[in-house]
């Protein structure tokens, strides 16, 4: 089959009526009717250009600010899982002081190889 205009028009109308019934994007209208502002050719690397221009910025700062805040909240969590395990080896540490005080050692042996107290 030779690939002729009408060919690829008939191609390209099926693919965009298959797309507009999926929705993925809008109605398409004639190039036309879209009311676009001209730029010369000079202005096309400045905001004029840009339909919505962007303070990057300031775009920037909001996402560093929300990071800010995540980071001081991580190392919140952290203070508060440190606290929690020092707590823990100092009851183990201290349970263990008070068993040695008391004559109770691991594997209930002594440190003369003897069992008892």
């Amino acid at each position: 089959m030779k690939l002729t205009t009408t060919v690829l028009k008939k191609i390209i109308a099926e693919e965009v009526s298959k797309f507009q019934e999926s929705k993925l994007f809008g109605d398409m209208g004639d190039v036309e009717d879209v009311d676009a502002a001209e730029v010369d050719a000079d202005a096309l690397g400045t905001d004029k250009a840009l339909e919505n221009p962007i303070d990057h910025y300031k775009a920037l700062g909001l996402e560093e600010t929300r990071l800010i805040h995540r980071l001081a909240q991580i190392h919140e969590a952290k203070k508060k899982v440190a606290k929690k395990a020092k707590q823990k080896m100092d009851a183990e540490k201290a349970k263990k002081d008070d068993d040695v005080k008391k004559g109770v050692v691991k594997n209930g042996k002594n440190g003369n190889g003897k069992h008892g107290k």
